[in-house]
């Protein structure tokens, strides 16, 4: 997906879109996926990205209900890769904490994201 043509984020309130592209479905390999896909593309935007304010907005709620779906489940919280997840949320959440979803992510934390994003897919293709 092309930054600049976040999906679903022209028309704010187009709840299909919405609904197809951030719901939570329940299973984690593919919930999982998901996020850190809108993750990874969330810390890759640059100032003057159209949409990026809504975007990152977005998957901050994406974050906030993966969490909500999967923190209380014994078979996702004993997972490696729910770990990594888990850390690479809270580095992204962080920015947007400090310094809203205007700002893009800092290229000098991109590395550290980047590996974590990297070793909760080696976890989920070994199943862990």
């Amino acid at each position: 997906m092309s930054p600049d043509l976040l999906i679903g984020m022209d028309n704010v309130n187009d709840k299909k879109e919405d609904y197809k592209t951030f719901y939570m479905k329940s299973k984690y390999r593919q919930d999982t996926y998901q996020v850190m896909k809108h993750m990874k593309i969330s810390a890759s935007l640059d100032k003057g990205t159209p949409n990026m304010e809504k975007w990152n907005s977005r998957v901050k709620k994406e974050m906030n209900d993966w969490l909500a779906l999967y923190r209380r489940q014994n078979l996702s919280v004993g997972r490696q890769s729910y770990y990594s997840l888990y850390s690479a949320i809270n580095t992204l959440a962080s920015h947007f904490t400090s310094y809203g979803p205007k700002f893009p992510f800092p290229n000098k934390r991109r590395p550290r994201f980047y590996e974590l994003c990297n070793q909760v897919e080696k976890y989920l293709e070994k199943g862990k």
